[in-house]
């Protein structure tokens, strides 16, 4: 059932109308490759959770999107179809810069031209968007404005209009002059993927999107359809895989509550996806929902749920960007049909994928490219269109690949040291970082089926609740921090917390990842038990140092941990000391997967590749929260 907020929101007289522009090509040496999917990932969300209809989408791609194309778009097309209880929605995936003028550096969108790239500024586009007088506007930017102080390199590309390129001549309208902004009834609503720093292009299964278009879809989909920007205000950011320096943020130009897209979705249940439409080659999906690193990782085979009169089973055959292509069981749904996700099939050749770093010479790649192919079990050697874990530096070290050292390599001790050393050197960390790969890809609390509420709390004298998640997720839930901030003082003492009303009884083991990338096992090695309870069970905890951001993992399977056990034995022996930390936690994790792994029932194919994990089994819930100094 829809809240009285939702059913607000959804109330809209009008039509519903779309301006998709997406620029790939402004010239030699300065083309984006992310805009095509970024367009379909919109289309998708417009036509099949928010009811817009295809004949009322418009787009514009690359020489369609000059200026006068862009204009012409506002001032003819639009201006003769927008009606005063309109809504019209606008995104925009391409460069972005910050101009000089005489008021000051202005944010402009960087468009192609006939002589070269041209910008236009964002006041501009607000000022076109208020001459068509509709009812509500939405404005979402997949650009920034901003050059970043380190280099993305080749493998991410920032959207920010390249430094070295000739800047852009600003094309100006006589409106601009005039100042303030207003729709009249409703604000103009504003996503931004970044008002200051920048974001990039990532490459998700070969090809290239826009991040936060992919993770704006990721939270539409499958954590909050009916979020607004006033809750959107503090639930609401787009993160940097493994790099949190450069959060999206989301702006509201007045104070009117108004849901993210300007109208609440017709397709309320959250999901990994939905059904596109038919094709030659299968079923067409929509797989945003899982989140980029998920969805760069699952295995062919994996499974979902076409929710509907017959939930038929949809078979995952093939994945291209964010979309994928599937085969049913039986007649083929119909589009705009969500998905369940019900068996997650993840390989076990997994690895690490490691680029390369510009400085490193021609020699020095092929001696590393030798030197990793010796551990394929761990790293293997990332291509330009390839997703990518880390970089390996000209300094033969580990970095992120927005140019943060990783925490906990030994340095280098020879200046001369050769690459083979190197990356022998490198192999203890490699192993680690791959153990919390494995556990960020465990993640299910959009889709598992299990009947579960986590909570942190502070342990004062209101036993204060900081964070709760509940599963499965339902239209409406609260869900995320009920605190903006978990922030813990230095040795504060806090409390985790688990409810089982799955109806069954369960298991747990809890982790922790230090700001340092050390994992920690917070639980005894065969977990702790989930009885059938409304007290739950809890564990205290202290907060340790380092300082910085912790992140808890919470691994919840319906049978006892026993190859995890065992491996934690002949590490260990038996545990004295709770939290224990982990100094090759890689075969614990494995060992982990074998018991969440689900045989294949009698008389079926055995799964001898591939980890499968079943959503009615197991769960994967993730808490955070910052340690500082007392006082």
């Amino acid at each position: 059932m829809f809240s009285q907020s939702a059913l607000a929101l959804g109330q809209f007289r009008g039509r519903k109308l779309a301006l998709l522009v997406g620029i790939n090509h402004y010239g030699p040496g300065i083309n984006l490759g992310g805009a095509p999917q970024d367009l379909k990932i919109q289309r998708n969300l417009l036509e099949n959770r928010f009811g817009f209809a295809a004949e009322n989408i418009l787009t514009l791609q690359d020489e369609q999107a000059t200026v006068s194309g862009f204009l012409a778009a506002f001032q003819t097309v639009l201006q003769n179809r927008v009606q005063s209880d309109d809504l019209i929605f606008v995104h925009f995936s391409g460069y972005g810069i910050r101009l000089q003028s005489d008021i000051g550096a202005i944010p402009a969108l960087v468009l192609p031209g006939t002589k070269g790239p041209e910008a236009i500024a964002l006041s501009t586009v607000q000022r076109l968007l208020q001459t068509l007088n509709p009812a509500q506007a939405v404005l979402v930017l997949d650009t920034s404005f901003d050059n970043t102080p380190y280099s993305l390199g080749a493998y991410w590309h920032s959207r920010t209009y390249p430094k070295s390129q000739p800047t852009p001549a600003l094309v100006t309208l006589e409106e601009d002059a005039q100042s303030g902004f207003g729709l009249g009834r409703s604000p103009l609503i504003q996503l931004l993927a970044a008002a200051q720093g920048v974001t990039p292009e990532i490459q998700i299964n070969g090809v290239a999107v826009g991040l936060f278009t992919a993770t704006l879809g990721e939270y539409l989909s499958a954590f909050d359809p009916l979020g607004t920007v006033t809750s959107g205000q503090s639930n609401f950011a787009i993160h940097l895989p493994r790099d949190e320096a450069q959060p999206a943020t989301v702006q509201l130009l007045g104070t009117k509550s108004a849901a993210l897209y300007g109208v609440a979705p017709e397709v309320t249940t959250p999901a990994p996806g939905n059904i596109m439409a038919q094709s030659a080659t299968g079923i067409g999906l929509y797989l945003g929902g899982l989140g980029p690193e998920i969805l760069q990782a699952i295995a062919p085979g994996s499974e979902f749920i076409a929710l509907g009169e017959s939930s038929q089973k949809i078979l995952l055959t093939s994945k291209t960007g964010v979309f994928g292509q599937g085969k049913a069981s039986s007649q083929d749904p119909s589009p705009g049909t969500i998905l369940q996700e019900v068996k997650r099939h993840l390989p076990h050749s997994l690895s690490l994928k490691i680029a390369f770093a510009e400085e490193l010479s021609r020699i020095e790649r092929v001696d590393a490219t030798s030197a990793f192919a010796n551990i394929a079990h761990l790293a293997t050697v990332s291509g330009p269109q390839d997703w990518v874990d880390y970089v390996f530096e000209d300094g033969y070290q580990l970095s992120t690949i927005t140019g943060k050292n990783v925490a906990g390599i030994v340095p280098v001790s020879d200046a001369n040291e050769a690459i083979q050393s190197s990356v022998a050197r490198l192999q203890p960390r490699l192993e680690q970082l791959l153990a919390l790969k494995w556990l960020r890809l465990l993640a299910n609390e959009t889709s598992t089926q299990l009947s579960l509420k986590l909570q942190l709390q502070r342990l004062d004298r209101f036993a204060t609740v900081v964070t709760e998640k509940n599963t499965p997720l339902r239209v409406g839930q609260p869900r995320g921090n009920t605190s903006p901030q978990a922030i813990f003082a230095l040795a504060e003492k806090g409390l985790y917390r688990l409810e089982n009303n799955s109806g069954q009884p369960l298991f747990a083991l809890g982790f922790a990842q230090s700001p340092k990338q050390e994992l920690f096992l917070l639980t005894p090695k065969e977990g702790v038990a989930l009885n059938m309870s409304t007290v739950g069970t809890t564990l205290e905890f202290s907060a340790l140092r380092p300082l910085g951001t912790w992140i808890i993992y919470w691994i919840i399977g319906d049978r006892p941990f026993s190859n995890f056990q065992n491996q934690v034995m002949q590490q260990f022996g038996e545990l004295e000391t709770i939290p224990q930390k982990l100094e090759k936690p890689l075969p614990l994790i494995q060992a982990l997967l074998s018991d969440l792994h689900q045989t294949s029932p009698e008389g079926t194919e055995a799964t001898k590749d591939t980890y499968v994990l079943a959503t009615n089994q197991w769960a994967g819930l993730h808490l955070r929260h910052t340690v500082v100094e007392a006082g």
